[in-house]
């Protein structure tokens, strides 16, 4: 008798709803009650096919909602298209350490797809192109130097310069278009503005 009336849930947590009371009629298969693991949430997004190949389980991710950020990491990387959805399901559990986040809201999520400890970005604008490929020009002294670069991964404000530039070099990003290779340039001390002479 007692096992009849008394129910068990699967999992340890926080009741977060009760949908019948003791009185209530209830009938099989009725949900009666939602048990939650609060502190560790678990979001799905869905990742188009030219994006998927970047993304591995253990990527690094970001939720936000309504001024609140939550660490967590991609646990589950699907391997196949989702044929109804025309994408690729990621799972990524979020700590929620002070339970502040609830369970079923909808937060803005941000994926970490890519990495580079020694990566030099560098804004689209400020890359020049012609028949021999991308460039840049840099201050060598005071002189402006033409410096072909390889580019690499890129978005639509920034670009990967994974050869041609090094740490330190000094990047002019105005008037490019006015330079030619070896052409004097001065930079201004208050903002390390160059200028073309």
């Amino acid at each position: 008798v007692r096992q009849s009336v008394k129910v068990k849930a699967p999992i340890s947590g926080i009741l977060t709803s009760v949908v019948v009371r003791e009185s209530d009629n209830v009938q099989k298969d009725d949900e009666l009650f939602t048990v939650a693991q609060v502190d560790r949430l678990k979001a799905t997004v869905w990742v188009a096919e030219n994006q998927i190949a970047d993304l591995k389980a253990g990527a690094g991710a970001v939720a936000q909602w309504q001024g609140k950020e939550l660490q967590g990491n991609a646990v589950q990387v699907d391997l196949s298209m989702n044929q109804h959805r025309q994408a690729f399901a990621v799972v990524i559990e979020f700590d929620n350490p002070d339970m502040t986040v609830k369970p079923g809201v909808t937060a803005d999520i941000s994926l970490q797809s890519y990495t580079s400890d020694n990566a030099i970005k560098v804004a689209r604008k400020d890359i020049l192109s012609d028949a021999s490929g991308p460039y840049v020009y840099i201050v060598d002294g005071e002189t402006a130097v033409k410096r072909p670069v390889t580019l690499g991964r890129s978005s639509d404000i920034d670009a990967e310069i994974v050869a041609g530039l090094s740490a330190g070099d000094v990047l002019i990003t105005e008037g490019q278009l006015l330079l030619e290779d070896g052409k004097k340039v001065r930079i201004a001390d208050n903002d390390r503005t160059t200028e073309t002479e």
